[in-house]
């Protein structure tokens, strides 16, 4: 995932990689920087790393990847199918509803203090999820011991 594949990755909400990739912005090799990835970088791993990975146009692998937080799981070659649909059958086993709330949750208090992003979440808790039947059915199903039923699935 270079240049443009590396800026599409970076605006996922998860990336899950194989411990082969390659990922780097090599455009100031050209004379030229990503518009997307100087505007996403500095939001996900922080000034310094994002101008490092910008300004010197390097490439890095899994692991530095990993460690900086830009991929959120890594997979040996061999096994990447498999983890891959685990984690898409996790996610598709999950409230749609919820999920939708919890990733506005978080995105929208990204860019808070602790204390504003705390405030919103309980608002979107108590205000949007709480009416969800999904969050009543998951509550009572952990209560009862059994798997929920959920009225749409992720």
């Amino acid at each position: 995932a270079l240049g443009g594949g590396c800026e599409l990755a970076l605006a996922c909400d998860m990336i899950l990689a194989r411990d082969d990739l390659k990922l780097g912005q090599p455009e100031i090799q050209l004379a030229v920087f990503p518009p997307a990835a100087a505007a996403l970088l500095p939001r996900l791993i922080g000034r310094q790393r994002a101008l490092d990975l910008i300004l010197t146009g390097r490439t890095i692998g899994a692991a530095e990847a990993l460690r900086m937080g830009l991929v959120s799981r890594v997979f040996g070659s061999a096994e990447f199918e498999a983890a891959t649909e685990l984690a898409l059958s996790e996610l598709a086993s999950r409230s749609g509803p919820a999920l939708r709330l919890a990733k506005r949750a978080v995105t929208a208090g990204a860019d808070l203090a602790f204390g504003p992003a705390l405030e919103l979440a309980e608002e979107l808790y108590l205000t949007d999820l709480m009416q969800l039947a999904d969050a009543h059915e998951g509550i009572a199903a952990f209560m009862e011991k059994r798997p929920p039923v959920w009225k749409e699935q992720g």
